[in-house]
């Protein structure tokens, strides 16, 4: 009896958890185009301060694209220039991580190229110790 309502307070516990940490997402809030455009905008500076236009650069000039097309139409069409720009933020962040992951593995493999050179400059130097004591 005893594990049952333990077993039952868990399970009680695990589903507060759940649904009291629930909150709808940020994409369904309304957003006006200065928003829109705002987040767009620090989504790039995001973008650009791990270089994703150059590391990235396809998924960064599709981002852009966007971006652009935002531009133009925040003149003539108010909503259909905040789902551009919000889709560019998107993509910007995309481009953000991409870049970020890129970066990482190029950080690895440089780490590991030093490491390989440091073994090899290891061994050539115990191999010069033993010639040095063989003579």
């Amino acid at each position: 009896m005893r594990r049952i309502c333990l077993f039952l307070l868990i399970m009680l516990s695990i589903a507060l958890l759940f649904s009291c940490g629930s909150t709808p997402p940020a994409a369904t809030e309304a957003v006006d185009l200065t928003t829109a455009k705002n987040r767009a905008d620090a989504a790039l500076a995001k973008a650009k301060s791990v270089k994703a236009d150059v590391s990235v650069k396809a998924d960064f000039d599709k981002a852009q694209a966007a971006y652009t097309e935002a531009g133009g139409l925040a003149s003539t069409s108010g909503d259909a220039a905040i789902t551009k720009y919000l889709d560019a933020e998107g993509l910007f962040l995309v481009a953000h991580d991409a870049a970020v992951v890129k970066r990482e593995e190029a950080r690895k493999q440089l780490d590991k190229a030093k490491s390989d050179i440091k073994a090899v400059e290891d061994e050539a130097a115990a191999l010069q110790k033993e010639q040095g004591g063989a003579q």
